[in-house]
């Protein structure tokens, strides 16, 4: 999620617009000069998400006494895995704060135009249109549902469907329809100069295993990848038939990611 989601946040708003506050640690060469690298940074999102990402692990532990008081505040820890694991052990209240409800690993995917496997394309594939609101909604929800084991539709319904359906108003959403409703979803959360990420996959249980995620992701790679030069996705690592659909259609593992919920 990291590298990509974090430039895609800076392309769209930049620094000062962004909906939260970027934290960094600069290595120490170049620093008189004016020109010293970030060798760590955070991005906490006004939502509670925090975003690490490292060059240098080392430093992942200078932004631990600035984001300690900020803790209260995160829900959800998303990066690379030795990145997050450095800042969870550094803020956590161990004694304190309840173990995490939830902490899983998943692998970064990435994939470039000559990676690309040929294979058959799903050309029903098409953006989200507003009519496709309700029916999306649902699809989303049962994907939350199973990956997190949290129910949208229930905890907050208003703000997930106004998500949802700014989602499709900025075209990011798409989907596959059959006689029986939205059979394949997918959302491209990040798009910017560097890369475009996939979120939400989504295939309908019924229609799982007879390639449809496949054929919808190599049309949808194709189509991305003739305006940027990488395609990416996070996927959880026990997750076999998701695994195996991705490899199908070229994508290889970049990095070991975790994810932590408060």
């Amino acid at each position: 999620m990291s590298g990509l989601f974090l430039l895609g946040v800076l392309h769209a708003t930049g620094i000062e617009g962004a909906p939260g506050r970027f934290y960094g640690a600069g290595l120490a060469d170049g620093v008189e000069r004016g020109c010293g690298r970030l060798g760590a940074v955070a991005y906490l999102a006004d939502t509670g998400l925090l975003v690490p990402e490292a060059r240098d692990l080392a430093l992942v532990e200078e932004l631990v006494p600035v984001l300690q008081s900020l803790w209260w505040g995160v829900r959800v820890v998303v990066g690379p895995r030795e990145a997050v694991e450095l800042l969870w052990q550094g803020c956590h209240r161990w004694g304190r704060d309840q173990p995490p409800r939830l902490w899983r690993g998943h692998l970064l995917h990435g994939l470039e135009e000559a990676e690309l496997v040929d294979g058959p394309e799903e050309r029903a594939l098409r953006r989200a249109l507003p009519g496709d609101l309700d029916e999306l909604v649902v699809a989303a929800a049962a994907m939350r549902q199973e990956e997190l084991g949290e129910d949208p539709l229930h905890s907050n319904p208003l703000p997930f469907r106004s998500r949802v359906a700014q989602r499709i108003d900025a075209g990011i959403s798409w989907l596959v329809r059959d006689r029986l409703g939205i059979a394949f979803k997918v959302d491209v959360g990040t798009l910017c100069p560097e890369g475009a990420q996939l979120e939400g996959v989504y295939t309908r249980p019924d229609r799982r295993g007879e390639g449809l995620a496949a054929r919808s992701l190599r049309r949808l790679c194709r189509l991305l990848l003739a305006e940027v030069p990488q395609v990416t996705l996070h996927v959880w690592e026990e997750n076999a038939p998701a695994l195996a659909c991705y490899a199908r259609v070229g994508m290889r593992v970049r990095a070991a990611y975790r994810i932590a919920l408060r």
